[in-house]
């Protein structure tokens, strides 16, 4: 249970934002460090590395092998 409660006050660590490869940068620009982009149309996995400001995080990319799916 006090585990449930755990989870249940971290819940933007687990959610992911999607969208298109094209649509990450306006996404950065509010993104806090941790936070996770998938882009549905590439399949690839972004990650933000620095917290939001007046500039945008930086992304870091996880590609999907080919034989993946």
């Amino acid at each position: 249970m006090a585990f449930q409660l755990a989870l249940a006050q971290q819940t933007a660590i687990f959610q992911v934002a999607h969208g298109t490869d094209a649509n990450k940068s306006k996404w950065a620009k509010r993104a806090k460090k941790g936070w996770r982009y998938w882009a549905t149309d590439t399949k690839k996995m972004y990650f933000a590395s620095q917290g939001a400001g007046s500039n945008a995080a930086s992304l870091v990319s996880i590609t999907p092998s080919a034989t993946g799916q």
